[in-house]
């Protein structure tokens, strides 16, 4: 994980520490996403990806939590 702010001349930053959890966080967000897509390939009710309920659900609100990110932050 890269050093967010490694300047030791803000070392007192305010936000630092917020800024590293919230990189950290994400971190392992992304592990939790990747292990979730190789159990969906193990997982014999998954083989309708389309028709899946729960994946429907799912995929909605991270595309919500996305859009809201890009919106707050700014981005693309």
């Amino acid at each position: 994980m890269a050093e967010i702010c490694a300047d030791r001349s803000r070392s007192n930053c305010p936000i630092k520490r917020d800024a590293q959890d919230a990189v950290r966080h994400g971190g392992e967000t992304l592990k939790a996403m990747r292990k979730l897509r190789r159990d969906i390939k193990h997982c014999p009710n998954c083989a309708d990806y389309g028709d899946c309920p729960v994946l429907a659900e799912f995929n909605a609100t991270v595309d919500r939590l996305i859009l809201e990110l890009q919106e707050e932050w700014g981005l693309k």
